[in-house]
């Protein structure tokens, strides 16, 4: 439980690629603005339940407070955690997945 709480005080971040602000890269920071996952993903949403969604390419995944891929990209859209799993959907199969990635 205290893992959960201390990458739930990660905050994704936003980091733009060149001119546009419609390119950039995100990471995590921690509540002091260090930097904890590097900017390297499409799009990030906040941590729920020790896993944050990320986007890399067209598909989203999860990650760990390490920044480590612990699910690999496979959603068209998003998903959040809510007492360890989430519903997802991809073009092959719709269904709920729990933390280490496993459909349910």
């Amino acid at each position: 439980m205290e893992a959960a709480r201390q990458c739930d005080q990660l905050f994704p971040t936003y980091i733009r690629q060149g001119r546009s602000p419609k390119r950039y890269k995100s990471g995590f920071i921690n509540q002091r603005g260090d930097t904890v996952v590097p900017p390297t993903y499409d799009h990030a949403h906040p941590f729920r339940n020790g896993r944050a969604c990320v986007q890399q390419g067209k598909l989203w995944g999860a990650v760990n407070e390490n920044g480590d891929l612990v699910i690999a990209p496979l959603s068209g859209g998003s998903f959040f955690f809510s007492e360890d799993v989430a519903v997802f959907s991809s073009k092959a199969m719709k269904g709920v997945i729990n933390k280490a990635g496993d459909v349910i």
